[in-house]
């Protein structure tokens, strides 16, 4: 999937097939991922480096007041929200038992796992 956004960027190519993605609901308003997991949270994890840049700039000044706005359009419409008691974000996504603590703890969160060394294979993140 990345060198097909790299071809994207690159404009090698101008449109790129995702994929379908099946959901099951009951309610209209929880949905559980049948099919297209993976590529959820794939573009989840291209939106949380985004996050990450737009906060980067706005720490150098660069802007800040707009990215912030933003940044803060980003995080409500494709992540989640703030909790307004424990003032941490609420993922929209739930993972599975395996990557829900990383995913949820530090990723939304937009920090960086205090030690990359405890995290299994499947969790750690590289440099």
């Amino acid at each position: 999937m990345l060198l097909d956004f790299l071809a994207l960027k690159n404009y090698e190519e101008s449109v790129h097939y995702l994929g379908t993605i099946v959901l099951q609901t009951e309610d209209n308003k929880t949905n559980t991922i049948i099919d297209g997991q993976q590529r959820i949270l794939t573009l989840s994890l291209i939106i949380l480096g985004c996050l990450k840049w737009l906060t980067d700039l706005i720490d150098s000044g660069i802007d800040p007041e707009r990215n912030k706005e933003r940044k803060d359009i980003y995080l409500k419409q494709f992540i989640g929200f703030k909790d307004p008691k424990a003032l941490t974000y609420q993922s929209k996504l739930s993972l599975n038992d395996t990557d829900k603590d990383i995913y949820d703890s530090y990723l939304v969160q937009l920090k960086k796992p205090l030690n990359l060394s405890r995290l299994s294979e499947s969790k750690s993140t590289h440099d």
